[in-house]
């Protein structure tokens, strides 16, 4: 270890429904500390739990920059087809179009203690 340090970070998540039920988290960090962050492996940890390592680029003294700590069981995303319809229509008596009318319901359930990252 070279060295160890806490930083204050804004959390949210990124889902994309349509490919996983999951949700991801992710913290928006400001490096806080006195020292250069130089590119290479960091263990991170969130609270006292470990949520895995990531590869750092360089990172400035006040830089803010992104960590990804993985998927968040405690959240999930629910993605329902609600109405799928096509259509055609003439244009002109000779040109024909498409439409395709699609809508889905996304449900999001949180079991974060707190309902907070």
């Amino acid at each position: 270890m070279v060295a160890r340090f806490e930083v204050d970070a804004v959390f949210d998540h990124l889902t994309i429904p349509k490919l996983a039920p999951e949700a991801y988290l992710r913290a928006t960090v400001t490096n806080s500390s006195p020292v250069l962050l130089l590119p290479g492996r960091a263990s991170l940890f969130h609270g006292a739990e470990s949520v895995g390592a990531t590869d750092l680029g360089t990172v400035a003294t006040g830089e803010e920059f992104e960590l990804h700590l993985g998927g968040d069981g405690r959240v999930r995303v629910e993605r329902e087809l609600l109405r799928r319809s096509t259509g055609k229509a003439m244009i002109g008596g000779t040109s024909r179009t498409s439409s395709v009318d699609v809508a889905y319901e996304v449900t999001v359930e949180n079991h974060r203690a707190g309902r907070s990252g």
